[in-house]
Order: structure tokens, then sequence, then C-alpha cells
């Protein structure tokens, strides 16, 4: 039972000179990166999104929507 006296890992735990574990980045937060990364793409290589900028669409309307969405989600949390 007595491990702890000689882990070097939670001997420096109990000093406090260990930084805290980052965080995993979570499967909804990976899943928006990897849809605005794929949707970015799309709309500047096809020419949807070049047809879509010359007629005066706003491109990134439904990202900033999806931002907004996301931020205000993340208040009420």
């Amino acid at each position: 039972m007595g491990q702890h006296k000689y882990n070097p890992n939670c001997q420096l735990a109990l000093e406090g000179k260990l930084p805290p574990k980052p965080k995993k980045m979570s499967k909804r937060e990976a899943e928006r990166r990897l849809y605005s990364m794929c949707y970015d793409y799309m709309m500047s290589t096809s020419g949807l999104g070049k047809a879509m900028e010359m007629a005066g669409v706003d491109v990134n309307q439904r990202r900033k929507e999806d931002l907004e969405t996301y931020e205000f989600m993340q208040k009420c949390r």
C-alpha cells in the first residue's frame, strides 16, 4: 500500500509541481471543426462558392450562425 512513496509522479503532484492535464477536445467540438474546414474548402475551391460570391450571397453566413449558436450554448453551461 505504500506505492505513493516511490512514485515520482505522485510526489510531484503532492508538491504541486505538475501542470494540470490539458482537456481533450470534445466529440462535438471536433465535429464542428471538421465541418467548418470541409465547408471552407468546398466554398473556396468549388464553382458554387465563387458563383455565390459573384451573386452577392454571403458564403460565410451559415458559419457565422453556427458559431453564434455554439457560443450561446457555451454561455448556457
